[in-house]
């Protein structure tokens, strides 16, 4: 498969510990500070244990009691919880799939990681950048702005804090998210290596809250997603 032929190709070298399937497609890995849950929603994976080979994480489902026990176990050991999953769980919102239901995650994982208290969801499949408001503590970024076949972006509404597509002032910026993890927040950068703010970063953001240990940094979670409207150049929570 797709995934075989991946994972031949970069094996695990961070220690990844299986979730739901395994590596290259539902593991976890964890860092000082941070539990990191790489999760495929949506995606055929050929997973035996979900209807033909496709988790959904929905409520109910195997899959989602496995994420839900990774977060609270992360949680009892002071650790911020990351998930990255390739469909956004509202990407009908923003970007080109605003009528592709098939495109987005199952609104029940969305409401479990907000209910569990996970702090950031980074997804990709828009081939654009938008960033929530906080959803309670959680915060959504779509990180689709890496370069492949780039896309206009929708209103940002009332949800939306900032974005970025081929729509926007001056084009889309490509570039990457890091997130710098500490003890006490996470520091989120949308750096731009191409197009109007090139050189700079263009969005950030701060979750802050108690948790014990050394910092970790987590660069480049620059996914194939797809679009950017008026991006503030700082902005913060």
């Amino acid at each position: 498969s797709n995934f075989a032929a991946y994972a031949a190709c970069l094996p695990d070298r961070a220690g990844a510990k299986p979730l739901y399937g395994g590596f290259p497609t539902d593991y976890l890995i964890d860092l000082p500070n941070v539990r990191l849950i790489l999760i495929s929603p949506n995606i055929a994976t050929g997973n035996p244990g979900c209807p033909n080979g496709k988790c959904s994480y929905a409520n109910g489902t195997p899959e989602q009691a496995a994420l839900l026990t990774a977060i609270a176990d992360a949680k009892k050991a002071r650790k911020w919880v990351v998930v990255v999953q390739h469909e956004p769980s509202f990407g009908y919102t923003i970007g080109n799939h605003a009528t592709d239901v098939w495109g987005t995650a199952s609104p029940d994982l969305a409401a479990a990681e907000i209910k569990a208290g996970v702090a950031v969801v980074v997804s990709g499949h828009d081939h654009n950048y938008a960033r929530s408001k906080p959803q309670g503590v959680t915060t959504f970024v779509t990180v689709g702005n890496g370069g492949y076949y780039p896309k206009p972006i929708g209103s940002l509404g009332t949800m939306w804090a900032s974005g970025s597509g081929t729509n926007s002032p001056g084009g889309i910026d490509i570039g990457y998210l890091q997130l710098d993890i500490s003890t006490l927040k996470i520091a989120a950068s949308e750096v731009s290596v191409l197009g109007p703010h090139a050189g700079q970063v263009f969005d950030r953001f701060t979750v802050k809250g108690p948790v014990r240990s050394a910092l970790a940094s987590v660069p480049a979670f620059g996914t194939s997603l797809e679009g950017r409207t008026p991006v503030p150049t700082t902005t913060s929570r």
